[in-house]
């Protein structure tokens, strides 16, 4: 399992030039300038070098991050959850590109919010959008972030929001292995969910509950229309557009784009949904060589 990056920011490394150059076929140095406010040649050009380069980031952090993970963790047997990249916000990247690199995508949401609202409700939206384009059943969350010995009746209320958002499976923060049996069961960041809290014994309803929205709601088939972000946008959140769309990253649509303007989904077929571009119709920048 994989939690949100909380890593700082990085985009540059020794043979990043070299990166640039495989994936873009031309060479970034003369244009570096760019990355200063320079104009390089004309704004024109230096705009689609600078859309290349944090393409070119978004690229490498989900390919050589989540990718890279997700393979190693496929040769031994075994899938991986990840949030891919989570609330934080700190690096240029692709969300649904980095969720969809992994075999359960995961989001995030707050008993007691530490980031703005909105970026739970983006970051679950763009793991439910990530699974449903990949043709994966699972949305995990890391849930319940942030509170303390909430009951039962407060934790149903917010999961069953949550549930609506497309989640079917949650992930406690914080359920420990606490080896002690010292009351009240504090352990580390809550909620506090383990074996010492004042409803344990009580507990079942609860799980059970749960569970069988687990099952239910990864027992169907999503069905709405799709959306892919305008291409000058390259949105590190997800678009709002509410709960009837599922958007798309460029590189997954690409590939499942087929007749009348529809987009195949592996458990739809070619019936398939609608599929649009929210935002200015156009094409994606091109390179600056």
């Amino acid at each position: 399992m994989m939690d949100s990056w909380e890593a700082g920011a990085q985009n540059w490394d020794g043979r990043h030039d070299q990166r640039v150059s495989r994936r873009r076929g031309y060479t970034r140095l003369p244009y570096l300038p760019a990355m200063a406010g320079r104009i390089v040649e004309s704004a024109d050009v230096s705009d689609r070098f600078l859309w290349d380069f944090r393409r070119t980031l978004d690229d490498l952090f989900a390919d050589n991050t989540y990718g890279t993970m997700a393979e190693m963790a496929r040769q031994r047997g075994l899938g991986i959850y990840a949030e891919a990249a989570g609330v934080s916000l700190e690096i240029p990247e692709d969300t649904l590109l980095n969720k969809s690199q992994v075999e359960i995508p995961n989001g995030e949401f707050w008993v007691h919010a530490l980031h703005p609202e909105l970026m739970y409700y983006q970051d679950v939206r763009g793991a439910a959008s990530a699974s449903t384009c990949t043709g994966k059943k699972v949305v995990a969350t890391e849930s319940f972030t942030g509170g303390g010995y909430e009951a039962p009746y407060t934790l149903k209320k917010i999961g069953d929001y949550w549930f609506a958002q497309g989640v079917n499976r949650i992930v406690f923060h914080t359920s420990a292995h606490q080896p002690l049996d010292t009351k009240p069961g504090n352990t580390m960041v809550g909620t506090h969910i383990n074996r010492n809290i004042t409803w344990a014994e009580q507990a079942r309803p609860f799980m059970t509950y749960l569970a069988r929205q687990f099952v239910h709601a990864a027992a169907g088939a999503f069905r709405g229309r799709s959306r892919l972000p305008a291409a000058r946008r390259r949105p590190s959140t997800m678009p709002i557009w509410g709960a009837g769309f599922a958007a798309r990253a460029a590189r997954w649509l690409r590939l499942r784009l087929c007749r009348h303007g529809r987009a195949a989904q592996p458990d739809v077929g070619e019936g398939g949904w609608p599929a649009g571009v929210a935002g200015r119709h156009e094409l994606p920048r091109p390179r600056a060589a």
